[in-house]
C-alpha cells in the first residue's frame, strides 16, 4: 500500500505494477491506456467483447474480455492489479431502453466497485461527465465548478442521470473506505474517436455539412489526450471522495464552428437558432 496522506493514498506507479483500464479501446479509455504506458505500467485492457479494439493497435497491453455488467468477468480483470479506471459506459443520447444506461453505468460501476473492494486495489479512479454538475454560476456569468449541485430536474436524458446515479455510488463506496476519486471530462476532441461519441459526432457533422447553424452556447473543449493525463494525476494526485473536472479551454460553439471551417475550407455556418 502507498503511503497515506490527507487526502488519501498517493499511487506512485512502478514498471511491475499492473493496472486495469475497463472501456480500454473506446475513445477516452484508450487515450488513459497510452498516458500509463508512458508511465511504464502494465496495462490490462478490459474490452467489451465483439467491440472494435483497433484502437489498441500495436499497444503492449494484456487483453481481457468482460462486460462490465458481469461482476465474474468484472472480478477476473481486477484479480492483482494495484489500480483501477473505470472508463467504461453507456454514451449516448438515447437507447431503445433506457434500462440500458443503468445497467452499464450504474450496474457497471457497482461490478468494478465490489470487485476493487474485494481485490484490495490503492486507487479506483472513476470517468463521469461534468453533465452532472450544476449551472446556477454560469447562468450570472461566473464558472461552474465541481462544489456545485445540479437542479435533478435539469438532467436531461438516461445517460447524465445515470452517471449521476453512479458518482452517488462511488461517493458512498469512498464514503465506506473504499480509496476511490472521480473524475470529470467536459467536451473532448481528439484522435482515435471511431464511434463517434456524441462530442466527436459535432466535428463529423460539420465536415459532412449537417450543421447549417449554432445555438448560442458555450462548451469547454479538451484534447483527449489531456484529459488521459488528468486520469492519471488523480490516481497519483486525487483525494479520496474528491471530484475533478478536466477541461480545457471554454468555447462559444460559433467560435468552434469557425475555428473548423478556418482548418478545413470549409463554409462557416452562419444561421443563429
Amino acid at each position: 500500500m502507498s503511503p497515506a496522506t490527507a487526502n488519501g493514498p498517493d499511487v506512485e506507479l512502478g514498471p511491475q505494477d499492473r493496472v486495469l483500464v475497463t472501456g480500454a479501446s473506446g475513445f477516452i479509455g484508450s487515450a488513459v491506456v497510452r498516458a500509463l504506458l508512458g508511465r511504464g505500467a502494465q496495462v490490462v485492457a478490459m474490452l467489451e467483447p465483439g467491440a472494435d479494439h483497433a484502437n489498441l493497435e500495436g499497444l503492449a497491453v494484456e487483453r481481457v474480455e468482460a462486460d462490465v455488467r458481469d461482476a465474474d468477468g468484472v472480478r477476473r480483470a481486477v484479480r492483482d492489479c494495484r489500480a483501477v479506471f473505470h472508463v467504461a459506459a453507456l454514451y449516448r443520447f438515447w437507447a431503445r431502453d433506457p434500462r440500458l444506461f443503468y445497467d452499464v453505468n450504474v450496474g457497471g460501476a457497482l461490478n468494478v466497485i465490489d470487485a476493487a473492494r474485494s481485490a484490495g486495489v490503492d486507487k479506483v479512479v472513476y470517468t463521469s461527465t461534468v453533465g452532472t454538475i450544476g449551472l446556477d454560476a454560469a447562468h450570472d456569468g461566473g464558472a461552474a465548478h465541481e462544489g456545485h449541485y445540479p437542479d435533478i430536474r435539469h438532467l436531461f436524458g438516461s445517460y447524465k442521470r445515470s452517471k449521476y446515479v453512479a458518482e452517488h455510488e462511488v461517493l458512498r463506496a469512498a464514503a465506506q473506505g473504499l480509496p476511490a476519486t472521480i473524475v470529470m471530462p467536459t467536451f473532448p476532441l481528439g484522435p482515435r474517436d471511431r464511434a463517434p461519441t456524441p462530442t466527436g459526432r459535432l466535428v463529423l457533422d460539420f465536415l459532412n455539412g449537417r450543421v447549417p447553424g449554432f445555438v448560442d452556447t458555450t462548451l469547454n473543449v479538451v484534447h483527449v489526450d489531456d484529459v488521459a493525463l488528468g486520469h492519471v494525476l488523480a490516481l497519483e494526485r486525487g483525494g479520496v471522495g474528491r471530484s475533478y473536472i478536466l477541461g480545457g479551454e471554454n468555447y462559444a460553439l460559433q467560435r468552434l464552428l469557425a475555428v473548423l471551417a478556418r482548418y478545413t475550407g470549409l463554409p462557416e455556418p452562419k444561421l443563429r437558432v
